[in-house]
């Protein structure tokens, strides 16, 4: 058997080959049986136990588990700290999920803006639509080595990226509209 020790906030938990003799066996309460108690903020160590799927118990202050049925844990979570592991879960998901959704519009964006001659045009839009999206980051990149750019920042500097990005804009609807030019002859990129 390949023994494991697994560490888990207050927790140490490892596995060994046969439990010892004189164990008191511990009873759930409300389903659970309290592994370590939360130094801080209250987020005990739970285990959730249905049925006989596995017993606890206890001796000289160490606590012992026999797993009789793998399981992946209690499928009526009913805990407040069990509610806000699900929450987040599900947030995760979704998230690999947009994520799985804009790798194939960057790919599309990227190639359309490619498409664009200007190279300052083309820098506004991937900064834009595929890196910073905030404007202050995209004036600061464009001009924050010019003598006024702390004066001007929000107006001269500002001014000038909306007035790229309009005719950026208006560059990448009608390229977008043209017939696709094959990859060997579009303008690369980088800039």
């Amino acid at each position: 058997m390949t023994k494991k020790a697994l560490f888990h906030g207050e927790c140490v938990i490892r596995q060994i080959d046969k439990l010892p003799k004189g164990l008191t066996p511990v009873k759930p309460e409300n389903g659970y049986v309290r592994i370590a108690e939360s130094e801080v903020t209250g987020n005990h160590h739970q285990v959730a136990v249905k049925d006989k799927d596995i017993e606890f118990y206890e001796k000289d202050g160490v606590l012992y588990a026999k797993i009789n049925e793998p399981t992946s844990g209690n499928s009526a979570r009913t805990s407040e700290q069990e509610h806000y592991v699900l929450a987040l879960q599900k947030i995760n998901k979704k998230i690999d999920e947009y994520k799985a959704w804009l790798l194939p519009e960057h790919q599309i964006i990227k190639t359309q803006i490619a498409r664009i001659k200007k190279w300052n045009y083309r820098k506004i839009l991937v900064y834009r639509y595929l890196e910073k999206w905030k404007w202050a980051e995209i004036v600061q990149d464009f001009f924050e080595f010019e003598d006024d750019y702390k004066e001007e920042k929000d107006t001269k500097y500002k001014e000038k990226v909306m007035y790229w990005h309009r005719q950026a804009l208006a560059e990448l609807e009608k390229v977008s509209s043209k017939p696709y030019i094959k990859q060997d002859r579009q303008l690369p990129l980088n800039m």
